[in-house]
Formats: structure tokens, sequence, C-alpha cells
């Protein structure tokens, strides 16, 4: 079985014995030099500048969506969001705890997404 949905997904086995590894600790020049990679090689995937930053989130992927929501959307914008689960309820609740308005697409279960925007274009909202 594959599993293509976000959340827990398959491992590889080289990817599961990296992380059965002692986790590195931070004020060393071999993490340094690991997050300096990292920041180098988004960088290069995202296009930007050699002047760029990239922020790294220490944190859950609610955090990462609370930054989201934080620092890219505000009042004066409008959200879509696709709520088929865990992960759509909890950006939809993010949008209502940050007062950002938005039009949520609820999927049933076993219910196709382009159903739900036909659904949004009867009602003039795409």
């Amino acid at each position: 079985m594959l599993n293509f949905t976000v959340g827990p997904v398959m491992s590889d086995d080289v990817v599961r014995a990296i992380g059965a590894e002692q986790v590195p600790y931070f004020r060393t020049p071999e993490f340094s030099a690991v997050m300096l990679e990292n920041e180098k090689l988004i960088k290069k995937f995202a296009k930007a500048g050699d002047d760029a930053r990239v922020v790294f989130i220490t944190g859950s992927g609610t955090a990462a969506m609370e930054a989201t929501v934080m620092n890219v959307f505000d009042k004066t914008d409008k959200v879509l969001v696709v709520n088929g689960g865990s992960f759509g309820q909890r950006f939809v609740e993010l949008c209502q705890i940050h007062e950002i308005s938005y039009e949520e697409i609820k999927l049933e279960k076993g219910k196709a997404l382009k159903n739900a925007f036909k659904d949004l274009q009867k009602r003039g909202l795409l």
C-alpha cells in the first residue's frame, strides 16, 4: 500500500536508520554546517537571492501553519481552505483565531474536490 496523504507516511529504510541515531547537539560546528547547507539548498530551490534568509521553525506542524496565517494573511485577505480532516480543520481554527476571512470547502469522505469547486462557482465565490 502507498500512502499519499498529508501526515505520517512510510519512511525509507535509509531515513529510518538515520532516525535511530543520536540527535545532533545544536551548538557544534557540524550542526551549524548542516543548517547552513539546508539554507543554501532551500534558497536554491526557491530561486531566492544570496541575501535572502531562511527561517527554520522548530515547532509542530500547527506552529508552521500559525506562522503562515500570521505572516502571509491579514484582515483584508480571504483564504480558501480545503477542510478534509484535522489538518484543514486546524487551518480553519487558526483563521478564526486571527480573524482572517475564509471560505471553507468542507469535504465529506469519498467526495471529489472538483465537485466542491463547482458548488463554490455556483454560489459566485470563485
